[in-house]
């Protein structure tokens, strides 16, 4: 092929179908007509094979910029209206955090080893359950990128996932004592005594809000609740005091909050370093550590002992 301002390439040209495509096999000045028909013979040969070679070759062009991240934040945008908060901020956590590894990585060279490392570092810190998690969000967003014609694949696909423990820790009545007299006077203390009084979970009471409190109760809504469905929570004595004494704290605009904990914008997330300090004045106090617990478990206790 000559074109009017003097350059000179070797093409070959087969149909597929009902297209003719027509692929540059490089300029003439820098290959002689018997290196140019050995290219073109290979092509030929994968277009016999019932392959594209000038279709992959305009699709790689295209996903040149689909890196992980890329589609990843697109996946993201999808869900935002699909999921729950909650939900939603677990899948995103799952992608964007755990899930940074792969983030400069192209969507469709990305393979299984590289997701079971992904899966293997969360699983080296001893969090099985959330491994499990990271895991299935992984598979699902793989699945979508399929169902996008994104990728042909799904790389999760045969890797490890972790056989799951239940749980069936129900703290004694010397346990229960033991944690609430060592908390302290602080939001993460307050929370703690909230949740073995009303025996719900973590996030309910981490993000409570107090355009959800009533005299003497506070109502989730659907979106807050795990099975999706409006829940009313009676509230004692001690916890209409331990939320009367919480202060109106103002968000990062200086308006006073909704949120009752936490700082900022959201609710409370401090968690693992306050575990921590109180685990440790736990052993302080007592001289040895409690056995494993998890605020879960005042959960599971509250319903054991109030029955």
């Amino acid at each position: 092929r000559a074109r009017k301002g003097g350059s000179k390439v070797y093409v070959v040209q087969y149909t597929i179908g009902e297209k003719t495509r027509r692929m540059s096999l490089g300029k003439v000045e820098l290959q002689g007509v018997d290196k140019a028909r050995d290219k073109a013979k290979d092509i030929l040969a994968a277009v016999r094979m019932g392959q594209d070679p000038a279709g992959e070759k305009q699709r790689d062009r295209t996903t040149a910029t689909d890196t992980f991240k890329a589609v990843a934040d697109r996946f993201l945008a999808f869900q935002k209206n699909q999921l729950r908060p909650r939900s939603y901020d677990d899948i995103e956590r799952h992608l964007m955090v755990h899930g940074k590894s792969l983030h400069g990585l192209l969507l469709t060279k990305i393979q299984r080893q590289d997701i079971a490392s992904v899966i293997s570092a969360v699983r080296a810190k001893g969090v099985d359950v959330t491994a499990n998690r990271v895991r299935a969000t992984l598979s699902s967003f793989y699945s979508w990128t399929i169902s996008e014609g994104l990728n042909e694949h799904n790389p999760v696909t045969g890797t490890k996932r972790t056989e799951e423990k239940t749980r069936e820790r129900v703290l004694s009545h010397d346990e229960l004592r033991i944690i609430w007299n060592a908390l302290e006077d602080d939001q993460f203390g307050a929370i703690m005594k909230l949740l073995a009084l009303t025996g719900q979970r973590a996030a309910e009471i981490s993000g409570l809000r107090r355009t959800e409190l009533q005299d003497d109760a506070f109502t989730l809504p659907p979106d807050r609740t795990k099975n999706g469905i409006e829940h009313t929570v009676p509230l004692s004595e001690p916890a209409r005091e331990i939320l009367a004494a919480q202060p109106r704290r103002q968000g990062s605009d200086g308006k006073v909050r909704d949120f009752i904990f936490g700082y900022a914008d959201g609710p409370f997330s401090g968690w693992t370093g306050s575990r921590k300090l109180l685990n440790k004045r736990i052993e302080k106090i007592t001289g040895k550590p409690l056995p494993h617990w998890t605020p879960h478990d005042l959960r599971r206790s509250f319903a054991t002992h109030a029955s």
